[in-house]
């Protein structure tokens, strides 16, 4: 009987950490995936704007060089573009609203499901992240704030929103969104910072 036990708890070690490891891989494989796919995103755009091979040479020093800030990365790589190619560029972003949109709307959908959200909740939710995304466009926008400013207004804005999500939920709703944020699949992406 000792064996038979010994060896039942023996099995149900090894299941438990090969499953494990098995999360681990996929989580891995995941996120390499999304990388992937970009980087593929970021080298199809340029491709598009038929970079001269001293622009690509400059661009990727700027990538490589640690000392930048991502602002001064950003500024940087903009005075390498001719303006026909900002021009393209930024009509290339402007399509690329529309795939965000899309992307929004079946996170929203998912997250509905996930919750059991009532169709009230989900529009004050909506509600709630559309006004978060307007704020943080507009501050994005803004090239009047310093870096410290714009990081503390950030901080502010999704202070406020996870607030605002508090009060729209219940606490059964609340602790399964933590939950999925655990998990690596939580729709909020701004809230993955609050804990």
């Amino acid at each position: 009987m000792k064996k038979l036990i010994a060896l039942s708890f023996a099995l149900a070690t090894v299941t438990i950490s090969v499953s494990a490891q098995q999360k681990r891989d996929i989580s891995k494989i995941n996120s390499s995936t999304t990388h992937a796919s970009h980087q593929e995103e970021r080298h199809e755009r340029m491709k598009d704007l038929n970079l001269s091979d001293a622009q690509k040479e400059q661009m990727k020093s700027i990538r490589k060089d640690k000392s930048l800030s991502r602002e001064d990365k950003r500024t940087k790589m903009n005075s390498v573009f001719t303006t026909e190619q900002k021009k393209r560029l930024l009509e290339k972003r402007a399509g690329m609203d529309g795939k965000d949109d899309a992307k929004g709307e079946k996170r929203g959908r998912e997250l509905e499901a996930k919750l059991g959200l009532n169709k009230d909740q989900a529009m004050r939710l909506k509600s709630v992240s559309e006004e978060h995304h307007a704020k943080m466009k507009a501050l994005k926008d803004n090239q009047n704030l310093s870096a410290d400013a714009r990081k503390a207004q950030m901080k502010a804005f999704h202070e406020s929103a996870v607030a605002q999500r508090k009060l729209i939920l219940t606490a059964e709703q609340l602790r399964k969104m933590d939950a999925m944020k655990k998990e690596g699949r939580g729709n909020p992406r701004s809230e993955k910072e609050d804990k």
